[in-house]
This record gives C-alpha cells, structure tokens and sequence, in this order.
C-alpha cells in the first residue's frame, strides 16, 4: 500500500531517490543552480532584455527571467529573507 504525498516525499529523501533532497534547496546548495554568486548578481543587475542579457552571460533566457522575478535566487534580490 502507498502512503500519503508526504510519506513518499519523506521515504525518497530517506533513500537517496529523491530529485531534491533538502526541501530548502536555495542558492548553492541547490545542484542545478548557478554556482557563481557574482554571475547571479550580475544578471540580475543587468540591463536590456531577457534575451540580450541572456545571451551575454551565456545562460538561458528563462533563466534571466527566473532571477529577475526573484523565482531563482529570491534571496539576492529582497524577495525573501535569509
């Protein structure tokens, strides 16, 4: 028998499965983030669009618009505190 959501959250942490481990995954501690806070910065201090910012650091649009909208990286740019 499956348990609840969070039975099964808990038991894929508890064996190693789990695509994120710690539940406050933020900043460099999250695998797939960005590993250079000053790369972070500089991005979201950038001017121009998401495209041309983009494509000057050499990331991915979505990734502009992600730690411009605080959604990446919320810390560094006030949306929350740490």
């Amino acid at each position: 028998c499956w348990g609840t959501k969070a039975e099964n959250g808990a038991d894929r942490r508890a064996r190693g499965s789990s695509r994120c481990p710690h539940p406050n995954n933020r900043g460099f501690s999250n695998a797939q983030a960005l590993k250079d806070f000053d790369l972070v910065a500089a991005i979201y201090a950038a001017e121009g669009t998401q495209v041309a910012v983009a494509q000057r650091f050499g990331v991915g649009r979505t990734t502009v618009q992600n730690i411009r909208k605080g959604e990446h990286w919320a810390q560094l740019a006030g949306h929350v505190q740490v």
